[in-house]
């Protein structure tokens, strides 16, 4: 059983990890020069920027 204190991390950590992806939307879109506010470019931006990269190490 977790503690309410345990519940309230994993939420945090879920709004931080969120803000983060919104952050790194919004950076994608300017650098490509697509709207930023609201993420309204993320829909523009092409694949190569979109796709999940798995890293071998």
């Amino acid at each position: 059983m977790s503690t309410p204190e345990q519940r309230d991390r994993t939420w945090q950590a879920a709004h931080w990890i969120n803000a983060l992806r919104d952050q790194l939307i919004a950076l994608a879109c300017l650098r490509l020069d697509l709207p930023t506010a609201y993420s309204k470019g993320a829909h523009l931006l092409p694949d190569e920027v979109t796709t999940h990269r798995q890293t071998v190490n």
